[in-house]
């Protein structure tokens, strides 16, 4: 009788460590990965900016094409980049299930402190899809130029 109960017991056990090893799998390996992509088809190579001169304090609109798998927030760091990385705000932003094909404000004003310059913007957008996993994303723009705008007086 007791070689039963201690069987029974080890094949409990062996079951929970079962499951508990395939949901750790399926969080870290699978979940956003083969199922419940956050981005079903997109080109990390094309992200056009609508100009290709911009002056210091104008917004940055960009074009870029994906497909949304989930409706999960994405949360987007962008960076400009001459040589120099200048980080700029973070952006968070949720967007239903769907393909979109179309224009988008990506830095809502240059900083008055950047220089002229030949620039480009680095985006790296991520999705939380799970407790325990993001997703990342790498976006790089065509090259634009700074070309003027208010620059910042720092005498007294």
């Amino acid at each position: 009788m007791k070689a039963k109960i201690s069987h029974f017991v080890l094949c409990i056990a062996l079951a929970i460590i079962s499951i508990g090893g395939f949901f750790l799998i399926y969080l870290y390996f699978i979940d956003g990965v083969f199922v419940g992509k956050p981005l079903t088809h997109f080109d990390s190579t094309v992200l056009e900016t609508t100009q290709s001169e911009y002056k210091r304090g104008e917004a940055i609109n960009v074009n870029w094409h994906f497909c949304k798998g989930v409706n999960d927030v994405a949360t987007i760091k962008v960076n400009m980049v001459d040589g120099v990385v200048v980080y700029l705000p973070k952006i968070e932003g949720v967007r239903q299930i769907g393909c979109y094909d179309g224009v988008d404000n990506i830095v809502k004003s240059i900083p008055n402190t950047v220089d002229n310059g030949l620039y480009h913007i680095e985006a790296d957008v991520y999705y939380q899809v799970n407790k325990v996993k993001r997703i990342y994303y790498h976006f790089i723009s065509n090259d634009f130029m700074i070309v003027g705008g208010a620059k910042p007086d720092f005498t007294d």
